[in-house]
C-alpha cells in the first residue's frame, strides 16, 4: 500500500472579500497555483489516507445515508470508464489497469478492482478491503478517491435530476434529501440563489455540452471534521458532531473550501459532479486573506449567516479575526 507524500492543493476562493452565491465556472486550464494539481480531475496528496478512512467509516455506520440512487440498480459504465481512465492517466504511480484481465490495481487502498464485459464488478475475481461490499463498480471507484461524487442526468431542455450520490464528506447537508430532485428543489435552501435558478436549465445545459469545468465553494468550520451529516451517528454526542462552536479562549478556525468540478457526458445525457474538501487553518493564513475573510463574513446577510452556521458566532469570530490583522 502507498502513501502518497504530497501536500494537498491551496484554494483561496474569497479574493474580492465578499461572499457571493454565483455558477464561477472556470475551465481546467486556470492556473491556481498549485502547478499540475489544478488540471487533474481527481486530486491525491499525502492526506489520502484520512479521506479513505472517512469514507470506510461512514460505510459501516449506514451505506443508505451515504451512498443513494434515485432507482436501485443504475450503472454509469461510460462514467466508471471515464473514472478509471482518469485515474491511470493522471496517476499512472498509484492505478495501473491490465486490459487483458480487466482489472484495475489500486496500490493506495491495495484492492484490485475486476471489471466484467459489462464494466460490472466481479466480486468473486476481485480484491477488496472492505467490511461492506461494493454495491455496483460506482461504488467502488469512489471509494478510491478523496472526491465525492454525484451524477447528474440532464434532458435535451436542460432540465435535470440528480440520479446518484456518493457523499462520504457531507458539509451539513443530506443524500438523501437531494436525491431524484431537480436543481431548484437541490438548492432550495441555499440564500441568494435566485438569479441561478432562473438560467438553471442554461447551467445545466453549459455543464452537459461545453466544459469540463471547475468552480468553489466555502464555509467556516470549527474543526477538520470531513463529515458533517446533519444527524451524527448513535456514539458522538449532538453538539461535538455538529460543529461550529467557534471558543475564542481556545481559537480553532479553518477555511472549509469545496473543489468542485462538472464533466458532461453529452451521448449520455449525463453529467458527473465531484466535491473535493480542503481545510485551512485561519491562523495560518496570510493577513490580506484574514482581511478578505473578515470582510466576506461582515458584509453576509442574515440569512447566509444562519444557512452557514454563523449566525450566533458572526460577533466572535470578527472580533477574533480583528485581532489576528
Amino acid at each position: 500500500m502507498l502513501i502518497p507524500n504530497n501536500n494537498p492543493a491551496f484554494y483561496f476562493p474569497l479574493h474580492n472579500g465578499r461572499y457571493e452565491v454565483k455558477p464561477g465556472f472556470f475551465p481546467f486550464s486556470a492556473d491556481f497555483g498549485n502547478g499540475q494539481q489544478d488540471s487533474r480531475l481527481f486530486q491525491i496528496d499525502k492526506t489520502f489516507p484520512h479521506y479513505r478512512k472517512n469514507k470506510l467509516t461512514a460505510r459501516n455506520e449506514s451505506l443508505g445515508k451515504y451512498i443513494c440512487q434515485s432507482t436501485p440498480g443504475l450503472s454509469f459504465p461510460a462514467v466508471n470508464q471515464f473514472i478509471l481512465n482518469s485515474l491511470c492517466q493522471e496517476h499512472p504511480d498509484y492505478f495501473l489497469f491490465n486490459p487483458r484481465h480487466q482489472a484495475l490495481d489500486c496500490k493506495l487502498t491495495d484492492e484490485q478492482l475486476v471489471f466484467d464485459l459489462n464494466s460490472e464488478l466481479d466480486y468473486e475475481q476481485s480484491r477488496l478491503c472492505t467490511d461492506k461490499p461494493y454495491i455496483n463498480s460506482w461504488d467502488a471507484l469512489a471509494m478510491q478517491l478523496q472526491e465525492d461524487l454525484a451524477i447528474m442526468q440532464v434532458n435535451t431542455q436542460g432540465q435535470g435530476k440528480l440520479l446518484a450520490l456518493h457523499l462520504c464528506a457531507p458539509n451539513h447537508w443530506a443524500a438523501t434529501d437531494k436525491i431524484g430532485k431537480d436543481f431548484l428543489s437541490i438548492h432550495q435552501s441555499v440564500p441568494g440563489m435566485e438569479r441561478i435558478n432562473q438560467r438553471a436549465n442554461e447551467i445545466n445545459l453549459a455543464t452537459l455540452n461545453k466544459g469540463p469545468f471547475i468552480r468553489f465553494a466555502w464555509g467556516l468550520a470549527t474543526d477538520t471534521r470531513l463529515n458533517h451529516h446533519p444527524v451524527g451517528p448513535s456514539n458522538i454526542s449532538g453538539n461535538n458532531w455538529r460543529g461550529r462552536q467557534f471558543n475564542p479562549s481556545r481559537p480553532e478556525l479553518f477555511l472549509r473550501v469545496e473543489r468542485q468540478t462538472l464533466t458532461g457526458f453529452a451521448s449520455e445525457g449525463l453529467v458527473l459532479f465531484t466535491i473535493r474538501s480542503y481545510f485551512y487553518d485561519v491562523q495560518k493564513l496570510k493577513a490580506e486573506q484574514k482581511q478578505q475573510l473578515f470582510d466576506a463574513i461582515h458584509t453576509m446577510k442574515e440569512e447566509t449567516l444562519r444557512y452557514k452556521g454563523l449566525i450566533n458566532s458572526k460577533k466572535t469570530i470578527e472580533c477574533w479575526l480583528a485581532t489576528q490583522l
